[in-house]
């Protein structure tokens, strides 16, 4: 899930480099799949983004229904037919203001779906500078707010952040003001939210020589650790992680 200010040749480009680190050999994690929406590409639509984003969550909310309702069914027909069990499993890797699609989708979709208590639609989902705002999992909000539905559909949410990234500060500044982004600064409180949920300070894993936006899906260290919470290692054996 690509995220603002990305144009869709540079997000093929990087769902092609993140396919070769991630993908492909003894060590493939299986199927990548890119996941686009229609990011104007330029700092100066951020705004415009912001509402696209918004937009384009419902699209994503009927695929990741359609996508519940096949794990139901196939796991109805493992009861009768165990050799028919599948046992793949569905993990995300969601960029910048791509996280906002996520959030909003996974919202719609609990909502749909009646927020489903058997069910773990999504294993891991990886929020990398997420522009969402770090409170957004905290347990003291609302009754039904996104970071409860998104908590209660995924098994894991690790979000991976960097006090470095001047992209996201800037971000902070044009909208809910007084709300850091969760890609920035982290969780807000580690102590309030759901217990499926934590962060990884990434400052010393990624390159200072790339875009620090980006650096955590290009650099050597981070894409090894984003490999790590994929397969479902520990948080505690994770470097950095804050629990």
């Amino acid at each position: 899930m690509h995220g603002y200010n990305v144009g869709w040749q540079d997000a093929a480009t990087r769902y092609a480099d993140l396919c070769k680190r991630l993908y492909r050999g003894p060590k493939s994690l299986g199927a990548l799949v890119l996941y686009t929406w229609p990011s104007n590409g330029s700092v100066t639509g951020y705004l415009p983004d912001r509402e696209d984003a918004r937009a384009s969550a419902p699209l994503l909310a009927d695929t990741l229904v359609t996508l519940h309702d096949h794990i139901v069914a196939m796991q109805r027909l493992a009861v009768s037919q165990p050799d028919k069990q599948c046992k793949a499993k569905i993990s995300v890797i969601a960029h910048s203001m791509g996280n906002f699609v996520v959030q909003n989708a996974l919202a719609i979709a609990a909502k749909k779906l009646n927020s489903p208590q058997l069910v773990t639609l999504i294993h891991q989902l990886v929020m990398v500078a997420a522009d969402v705002d770090n409170d957004l999992f905290q347990k003291d909000q609302a009754n039904a707010s996104d970071g409860s539905l998104m908590s209660n559909l995924c098994y894991r949410i690790g979000a991976l952040y960097t006090g470095l990234d001047q992209v996201l500060g800037a971000s902070a500044g044009l909208k809910h003001f007084g709300t850091r982004r969760l890609g920035r600064s982290g969780i807000a409180d580690r102590s309030n939210v759901w217990d499926n949920v934590f962060d990884v300070d990434v400052s010393a894993s990624i390159d200072k020589t790339k875009s620090i936006h980006s650096a955590a899906l290009e650099s050597p260290k981070s894409v090894e650790l984003i490999r790590q919470i994929l397969i479902g290692v520990d948080r505690g054996f994770l470097p950095a992680a804050s629990r």
